[in-house]
């Protein structure tokens, strides 16, 4: 099984505004952008996903993988290219964007906010390593989220 939060009592799975669940995209976006720092100008993504038990349901995330670059030269990462066990449910998706490698820290991208509203499941983008921004799967987009932050 991938890496995973520790066990959380209750069922069913939250969704993503469950403080282990942010916590668990930080870390994994925290992954994602130490990549990119040895990759520069890659992307690296995967998935927030919950497995539910009858006493409880564990929170764990995929990847992350590299991405490549799109016809335009642009990168890119498929989250579904590292999916979560057959039957677990997907929170959110998340990746970081190869520009904070050198400095400067983009915010979510039309792309960004299409995959969301289409998949209806966030999609959180690395904000260096302290905090997220999360286009919400309706399109409205969470600006510079932390840990401690439960919006």
């Amino acid at each position: 099984m991938p890496p995973a939060c520790p066990l959380s009592t209750g069922a069913p799975c939250p969704d993503h505004r469950d403080l282990v669940a942010q916590i668990s995209a930080q870390s994994a976006c925290n992954m994602a952008n130490h990549r990119t720092e040895q990759d520069p100008g890659h992307e690296y993504c995967g998935l927030i996903c919950c497995r539910e038990y009858e006493t409880g349901h564990v929170i764990y995330m995929t990847g992350p993988i590299g991405g490549g670059t799109n016809p335009k030269g642009t990168a890119n990462c498929n989250p579904l290219k590292a999916p979560c066990i057959p039957g677990d449910k997907v929170l959110a998706h998340y990746h970081s964007h190869p520009a904070w490698s050198t400095g400067f820290i983009p915010g979510p991208s039309e792309a960004d906010q299409a995959w969301a509203n289409h998949y209806n499941v966030p999609l959180h983008t690395c904000r260096g390593r302290y905090g997220v921004d999360r286009v919400n799967g309706d399109g409205s987009i969470t600006t510079g989220w932390t840990q401690a932050d439960t919006r």
